[in-house]
């Protein structure tokens, strides 16, 4: 007849729920052990596993058993050596705990090192040099103090080898990177910028750079990840230009020059952190547009004021013919061309100034945001309850004296106004302009140069992660989960 086979789960020390008992300490001269289920003789430091008297009791008669003659129960003098023993356990775990906690500074000081070369962009075989400078000001400065040998003991442990710091800067890119990550999570919106250039080996790197809320309704714009795009980039063939005695040529050449100037001061102004809300970019990108019809005006008067370098082109050569048609549709087609790019933004232009100051829009304009998916009518009574709250009014005007009228929103109640606040952050979220990009692209072009032209891509997006503008690392969450893993590796 066959019978039933029944595996039953191998019961394990810690289910018996075995605690030690204060007792056993004076008996047989144990601890209680770090290990749960454990104890530890103070006499050899042997660890005995399972709470058991018995086996406790085995070790104690088996191996010290002079000590029961030595120290007999009951005696003043058994009381007294228990208590040296634990005393003299105590230091030990004591040291013991002060170097785990040096060691642990010296590592945080090796991970901040490692950062600040990071930060500046410098090579990581600089740190053995930022070592040698430690220890040289320290032999200078604290040369006089009685313990200036263990300072200079300490500071030489530190581990700054370009290995080292190179395996460092990885954990504090990851520990930035799992930051954002667990912030975006968080946020209900965000918008992405992504603009490509070569970097000195001529692969194309696309950087991406992301733009959110965070959970305390901070903006914040930070480097996501650059991608190697791998393959060939083809050079330009060379052109031919016309003859440089041609005055048409010099004519074009001196237009574009005043032109290239005027749009170098639009392209200024819409660079920088504080031109990173879209709302600022709009009114710059149409004043521009506006400029532009000004001047395609000033040239069809043959007035020049706004083109030096063609009014001295023209001076410099009276008997030339002044025909600047062609000049008029260069600045016609780019004028057509800004019109067409920011079409988008243009009927939104006065809605979006929602985020600037919700006192200067009106119902009607606001109505236009219901494209995002909001009820028009909702939007209107909110902005209407919003525009008479004084207090809320009060607010905003202190906001606005310190120039953080941004931050005026995270005094709005979320309950009573969600669309407008949703909204307002959905118009935060859009990235004004590549500028991060484009200025993260002089960074690369800094890190991988031709004295560092084989490094990784792997290795610089960390360095750039750490370099770039953003949320530092937690360097004490680094050493808390090195912390964890050692604990868990000597466990198993």
């Amino acid at each position: 007849m066959a019978g039933v086979y029944s595996k039953e789960r191998k019961r394990k020390l810690e289910d018996e729920n075995r605690a030690f008992q204060a007792e056993w300490e004076g008996d047989f001269f144990f601890t209680k052990g770090k290990k749960e289920g454990t104890a530890l003789c103070l006499i050899c430091r042997e660890t005995v596993h399972g709470n058991k008297r018995y086996n406790l009791n085995r070790h104690y008669t088996s191996i010290h058993s002079q000590f029961e003659e030595k120290f007999p129960k009951k005696f003043k003098i058994r009381e007294e050596k228990l208590q040296s023993l634990k005393k003299s356990f105590a230091c030990e775990r004591s040291t013991l705990f002060n170097a785990m906690n040096k060691n642990e500074l010296i590592t945080k000081a090796s991970y901040q090192v490692t950062e600040i070369l990071a930060q500046k962009m410098k090579p990581f075989s600089d740190a053995e040099i930022v070592k040698e400078c430690v220890v040289t000001v320290c032999k200078t400065l604290f040369s006089h103090l009685p313990n200036s040998k263990q300072i200079l003991d300490e500071v030489s442990k530190l581990q700054l080898s370009d290995l080292t710091c190179m395996r460092r800067s990885q954990d504090l890119a990851a520990n930035i990177a799992l930051n954002i990550t667990d912030e975006l999570q968080q946020s209900k919106y965000f918008s992405l910028a992504l603009d490509s250039s070569t970097d000195i080996t001529s692969i194309s790197q696309l950087l991406l750079f992301v733009k959110y809320v965070s959970k305390d309704c901070v903006v914040k714009e930070n480097f996501l990840g650059m991608i190697p795009m791998t393959g060939q980039t083809r050079a330009t063939k060379e052109k031919e230009y016309p003859d440089v005695y041609d005055f048409s040529w010099w004519l074009k050449v001196a237009f574009l020059t005043d032109t290239m100037c005027i749009m170098n001061e639009t392209l200024t102004r819409l660079q920088g952190h504080y031109n990173n809300i879209v709302t600022k970019m709009i009114s710059i990108v149409f004043s521009q547009e506006q400029k532009l019809n000004m001047y395609i005006e000033e040239l069809s008067n043959s007035d020049y004021s706004s083109f030096p370098s063609v009014k001295t082109l023209f001076d410099e050569n009276p008997d030339e013919s002044q025909d600047v048609s062609d000049l008029i549709k260069l600045l016609t087609d780019l004028k057509n061309e800004m019109s067409l790019r920011f079409s988008d933004f243009r009927k939104y232009q006065e809605p979006f100034r929602l985020v600037e100051n919700p006192w200067s829009i009106t119902t009607a304009n606001i109505a236009h945001l219901s494209v995002f998916g909001y009820e028009a009518r909702d939007l209107k009574n909110e902005l209407i309850d919003l525009q008479h709250d004084t207090e809320l009014k009060s607010v905003f005007e202190e906001k606005k004296k310190n120039k953080a009228h941004y931050e005026f929103w995270k005094a709005v109640e979320k309950d009573k106004f969600p669309n407008l606040i949703d909204c307002t952050q959905k118009i935060l979220y859009v990235f004004a302009s590549t500028y991060v990009c484009e200025s993260t692209f002089s960074k690369l072009k800094f890190i991988k140069n031709k004295y560092r032209s084989r490094l990784t891509s792997e290795n610089v997006e960390n360095i750039l992660r750490i370099s770039v503008p953003s949320q530092p690392a937690n360097i004490d969450a680094i050493l808390e989960s090195c912390e964890r893993f050692r604990h868990s590796t000597s466990t198993n």
